[in-house]
């Protein structure tokens, strides 16, 4: 939800089927521009893996790693004490196969386009299409900022298609300037033109 002023302030909302459709059964803040890099329902509760600001983070650049945990009671959600896991840095892409959803706003691409992505602390690799690649992946100044390349990949002769999506792919990688994650779902910030836009993808099962 989104107030009059610059913020958006998130909810857990936990729903329940009811006469045929959903019902709100409770509810519970997040906060200020909070993101959610991992979602899990728990045996009487729910988990979330978030970003929030920490001590000297703007509030529209959060930088500080938390596991928040609440237990649910009827309607109401209860949240037990935070888990503070460090500082936003590349570590965060990892530990998650990332698949390609979107090239760009407006420009959504078929569940099976293959474009598949697993980040470490500092390698990318993945398949771009077609072709698998690799290549470098370092931490900017501030919390989010992240430079990826020099890229190499294989070579294997692709479909026009494929071929064709892969090398936007791999050029808007390299133009990767930002990370955030929206609803559980990575976002690559790149420079296009004097704008950005995004590369985003969601986690596959």
């Amino acid at each position: 939800a989104t107030t009059g002023g610059s913020g958006s302030f998130y909810h857990l909302a936990v729903m329940a089927r009811r006469d045929g459709g959903l019902v709100q059964r409770a509810l519970a803040p997040l906060g200020d521009r909070v993101q959610v890099r991992r979602a899990a329902a728990l045996a009487g509760g729910f988990e979330l893996e978030v970003v929030e600001a920490g001590p000297g983070d703007a509030a529209c650049c959060p930088g500080q790693r938390v596991l928040r945990r609440w237990a649910l009671a009827g309607k109401t959600l209860r949240e037990l004490p935070p888990a503070p896991l460090g500082r936003l840095g590349t570590d965060a892409l990892g530990g998650i196969t990332w698949q390609l959803q979107a090239l760009a706003s407006g420009l959504p691409l078929p569940p099976g386009n293959g474009v598949v992505v697993t980040f470490s602390a500092d390698e990318v690799s993945g398949t771009a299409g077609c072709n698998s690649f690799f290549g470098g992946v370092r931490a900017g100044d501030r919390p989010g900022e992240v430079r990826i390349g020099p890229l190499m990949k294989t070579t294997t002769a692709c479909a026009d298609y494929a071929d064709a999506l892969e090398a936007t792919f791999l050029a808007r990688l390299v133009d990767v300037e930002r990370f955030t994650f929206l609803g559980t779902r990575l976002a690559l910030s790149y420079r296009n033109g004097q704008a950005f836009d995004l590369l985003l993808f969601s986690q596959l099962e």
